[in-house]
Parts: C-alpha cells; sequence; structure tokens
C-alpha cells in the first residue's frame, strides 16, 4: 500500500511539472515542438538510413538499420510491459499532439535522441560542428516530449538509458555480430526467414516482424552482392541516395497494399533490406560514370 502511495505521489509530481510547464507554451514554440516531433517518426528514419547508407560504407548503413529496428523493437517492449498511459490521457489539456493510443515509458524519441547525437559526436569527434548539432539535437529534442505533453520526465531518462546502452551494443557488439553475419550469411538467411513465417502466422508483434524480415533481407541481398559501389564523387552519391529512397519508398508503399495485409509488413521489409544491398547496388553498377 505504501509503494503504490509513493508510485501515485511520483506520477503526480511529474504530472504537475507538465502542467506547469505548459503555461509558458507560446505558438511559436509549439510549432518548434511540433517541428521536433519529426525526428521521432518512421519517415524520417527511412530518409535518415538511405543517407547514412550513401555517405558511409554500406557496414554503416547495415549497422545503422539494425540499430534502428532493435531500437525500435527494444522500445515497443518495454512499453507493453510497463503499460504507463501518456500524460495527456490523465490531463487532456496537455494534448498539444496526438501520437495515438501507444504507452509513455520509456520514451523512444529520447532513445532516438541518444542515438543520434551519440553517434553523430562519435562519428566526427573532432568537428565541432558535430557537437554543437549533436548537443542540440539530444537537449531539445529530449526537453520537446515534456513541452508536447506525450512523455513525463521520468519516460524520458529511462529513454536516455536505454538509447546508452543500445550505443553501446552498437559500437562494442555490432561489428562482431556483422563478422557473424557475412561468414553465415545463407545459414542465417534460411532460419530468419521460417522464423518469419512464423511470426506472421502466430504473432501480431509488429517491431519484432521488421525487425527478423528486413535482416532476411539484408542477409540475402548480401550474399549475392559481396562488394558495393562505394564512391566518393558528390553526384552518384545524390544518384545512390535517391536509388535507397525509391527503394525503401516502393518497399512501404507498394507492400501497404491491402493485397499484402496477411504478410502483416513482411515483405516490405524483406524488400528493402535486398533493395539497399543488392538491387541498388546492380542498378548502379549498370549506370554510366557521372
Amino acid at each position: 500500500m505504501t509503494s503504490f502511495v509513493k508510485l501515485e505521489a511520483v506520477e503526480q509530481s511529474q504530472l504537475h511539472f507538465l502542467q506547469v510547464l505548459k503555461t509558458y507554451r507560446t505558438p511559436f514554440f509549439d510549432f518548434i515542438a511540433s517541428i521536433f516531433n519529426f525526428f521521432d517518426t518512421t519517415p524520417f528514419f527511412f530518409l535518415l538510413i538511405p543517407l547514412i547508407w550513401v555517405m558511409y560504407k554500406r557496414y554503416w548503413g547495415v549497422s545503422f538499420l539494425y540499430l534502428f529496428l532493435l531500437s525500435s523493437l527494444v522500445n515497443s517492449t518495454l512499453k507493453n510491459i510497463f503499460k504507463i498511459p501518456r500524460p495527456y490521457v490523465l490531463d487532456p489539456g496537455l494534448e498539444l499532439i496526438n501520437v495515438g493510443n501507444s504507452y509513455a515509458f520509456p520514451s523512444g524519441a529520447a532513445q532516438s535522441a541518444v542515438l543520434l547525437s551519440v553517434l553523430l559526436i562519435w562519428a566526427r569527434p573532432r568537428s565541432i560542428w558535430a557537437w554543437i548539432v549533436g548537443i542540440n539535437f539530444f537537449v531539445w529534442h529530449s526537453f520537446s516530449r515534456l513541452y508536447l505533453g506525450v512523455h513525463y520526465p521520468l519516460d524520458v531518462f529511462a529513454g536516455w538509458i536505454v538509447g546508452a546502452l543500445l550505443v553501446l551494443k552498437f559500437i562494442y557488439v555490432f561489428p562482431k555480430i556483422f563478422s557473424f553475419i557475412k561468414n553465415h550469411l545463407m545459414l542465417l538467411t534460411g532460419i530468419q526467414a521460417f522464423t518469419v513465417v512464423l511470426l506472421v502466422g502466430f504473432t501480431n508483434n509488429s517491431p519484432l516482424i521488421q525487425y527478423i524480415s528486413c535482416s532476411t533481407g539484408v542477409c540475402l541481398g548480401l550474399a549475392f552482392s559481396p562488394q558495393e559501389t562505394y564512391t566518393s564523387n558528390w553526384k552518384q552519391k545524390v544518384v545512390k541516395y535517391l536509388s535507397c529512397f525509391v527503394g525503401v519508398t516502393i518497399g512501404i508503399v507498394v507492400f501497404s497494399f491491402p493485397i499484402f495485409s496477411l504478410t502483416k509488413n513482411s515483405l516490405a521489409y524483406i524488400f528493402i533490406g535486398v533493395w539497399l544491398t543488392l538491387i541498388q547496388e546492380k542498378l548502379l553498377s549498370k549506370l554510366p560514370k557521372i
């Protein structure tokens, strides 16, 4: 009973903080905070992933794709474990934007704030602009979730912790995972494809299906395209980015048609993985040099 009272007191204190913060809202800051909400959407990441794929070597593109999907999977799992409602459910007056009926704890946006800012600084540690952009993105993206009334402070704090753990996994564990994938491509492709069939048939866990499906596509693509067409030519980079973006868009749009509803987005993510690692590489190799 005492523990419940303490938890309720914490929730009320956090709610009071957001209610006080609400009194400082202005139309200008409402607009800015709403823009930051775009950085917590799937379209943003599907614009960002091709950019990383093009600006850096394929290893980083594959790793970041895995990281993004893993972050989504972890966040979805934790939210469904704790099932803490968003602040505007208790106080509708806090609702500046509606992010659906998903739960609040932990904050997926706070995870993204850590992932993107830390990885930007880690990739360019000597760049003052990387530090300026990274720190500002981390601070304001995290704060925007409180300002918009979609998260409690503890949601954001928990998101930071989860994001930091994922960054450590990206830096220290992913290289080993990527090496294992390269050495067992066909075996992993077969196992994952079978797993996707089971998941589609027996679960509605969309993030898990997306993660395994995309991994299947990546492994399949890497198996038939061991070499990448990496270039430092900026014109070729633009063409390659557009190629990556077109493939991702096709995967999301075409496979969202009702006829594919039984696949639960699995075909879309398999296609995206194959396109990024194989199809667009083959297409670009056939184009004349710019």
